[in-house]
């Protein structure tokens, strides 16, 4: 059932993504929806139904067979013993949970990842965090008191003690939002690119290339054409996973952590990797095939924006100068200026930005001991440790600096969204369990000018000997 359920779910995303492509693109264009796009939502609607229908039909059954087990469960704990009648002030005798005013007793810290802004209120943050802490109990451990409140509470994940489930789909909401929320709040490349909702594996999506331009024109003469054009970027899926283990001897009183823990894990891992292709990607299969922008600037296709240190043998973060930062910036189209930002390194920030300013003429020790802002010369400077980092290294050749509109040089397409799922006979042996999380994605880095023109990102390059 967990295979069939999960291939459906697959296939509701596809479609609902699909009518959610049809439907906007109209909107965007301002028109009504043709003949043939009705048909086809038609057909995707009815689709959408006898799937909807078919996981309705699929988790009827598992509550059923779920009451029958916990029944026959319930019997044999009876048999042969006697009832414990409550005592006075003991609370129920049943192993409940406690409610969401008493679940951040079994917090130990403050949490990261199921923060209040996220998740509306302190306490309403500490029950998303117990939520997804019990159901990782329940599949990890197979606590049965975690595994009782969460048949309990919905989470049918966990409907069976005796049954392993491997359905992904069954991860408590809270646990997926907080690693997509941390993902967007950790990585550059999220809050940087426009991501694109992918309908399928492979998308193509229109860049324009040239604009038309005005000319005089004599009496009666014909105005000559000069049409926009454009050329389309591809996008096409990757699957990026990442696989932790857990040991089955986890701590039910550290509930919250756990599933705080979690979030926060995956979120750093899935951002970190996607900044690493934004940037750095080789084209390798380590990057998804992805070439980033300061390895793409240095290729020798786009000299125009892949602009030396202005000082010879300038090509450590302490030789770096006013004039070398001008000289990128010069390079810079004045389309990409108004929302231009610069993208290093913390190490950079700190010995070439931070440096600079501190030198500069007119401070006093109240602004030098005061909070220091991440801007310089009137532009945000944006750190990602995807950025070179060696503070006494000889950058020669190697962009280690960049300045520009991000969001115009660069796309990120999503095919299908964190998806988190489990196996117990990955590590049988070391009796470990492992958590694997996936999502599908892909990055373009597609304007970068060429030998001729600036792209709207440029890059400062170490001294080039």
């Amino acid at each position: 059932m967990n295979e069939e359920k999960e291939r459906l779910q697959d296939d509701l995303t596809f479609n609902l993504k699909t009518i959610g492509n049809i439907t906007d693109k109209a909107q965007a264009e301002r028109r009504l929806l043709s003949d043939e796009e009705k048909a086809e939502l038609s057909k995707l609607e009815k689709e959408v139904e006898g799937i909807n229908a078919r996981i309705a039909a699929i988790d009827e059954n598992e509550a059923v067979l779920a009451r029958t087990q916990e029944l026959q469960d319930a019997a044999k704990a009876s048999r042969g013993r006697k009832a414990v009648p409550a005592q006075p002030g003991a609370g129920p005798v049943n192993d409940r949970t406690p409610q969401i005013e008493v679940a951040s007793s079994y917090r130990t810290g403050a949490l990261r990842a199921f923060t209040p802004n996220r998740f509306g209120g302190s306490q309403a943050a500490d029950f998303a965090a117990y939520k997804s802490g019990m159901w990782m109990l329940a599949h990890f451990k197979g606590s049965p008191r975690a595994t009782r409140w969460c048949r309990e509470n919905g989470i049918y994940g966990a409907l069976s003690e005796g049954t392993n489930s491997a359905d992904g789909y069954l991860v408590p909401d809270e646990l997926g939002q907080a690693v997509i929320d941390l993902r967007e709040e950790y990585g550059v490349a999220r809050q940087q690119l426009r991501v694109i909702p992918m309908g399928s594996d492979h998308a193509y999506y229109a860049r324009k290339t040239g604009r038309p331009s005005a000319a005089f024109y004599g009496e009666a003469a014909a105005i000559a054409e000069a049409n926009q054009t454009y050329d389309n970027v591809g996008l096409t899926a990757k699957k990026l996973g990442v696989l932790t283990l857990w040991s089955t001897e986890l701590d039910e009183d550290a509930v919250v952590s756990i599933g705080d823990n979690v979030a926060q894990d995956f979120a750093l891992a899935f951002a970190t990797t996607e900044d690493n292709c934004l940037f750095i990607g080789t084209g390798a299969v380590a990057y998804g095939n992805i070439v980033g922008a300061s390895i793409k600037l240095v290729d020798g296709t786009h000299t125009v924006g892949a602009v030396d240190c202005a000082t010879a043998a300038h090509d450590t973060f302490g030789e770096v100068d006013v004039t070398d930062i001008s000289g990128m910036m010069a390079a810079c189209p004045e389309y990409a200026i108004p929302n231009a930002k610069f993208y290093c390194s913390s190490q950079f920030n700190q010995m070439v930005f931070q440096r600079l300013k501190a030198a500069g003429g007119g401070n006093t020790i109240t602004n030098l001991e005061g909070p220091v802002k991440n801007y310089f010369l009137g532009h945000e400077v944006v750190v990602t440790a995807s950025m070179p980092a060696g503070l006494a290294t000889n950058y020669n050749n190697v962009c280690i600096c960049l300045f520009g509109d991000l969001n115009m040089a660069a796309m990120m397409g999503s095919r299908r969204a964190i998806m988190v799922k489990r196996s117990e006979e990955y590590k049988f042996a070391e009796d470990q369990i492992a958590l694997k999380a996936t999502e599908r994605i892909d990055i373009n880095v597609h304007s970068l000018g060429d030998t001729s023109v600036a792209g709207p990102i440029v890059g400062l390059v170490g001294f080039t000997s």
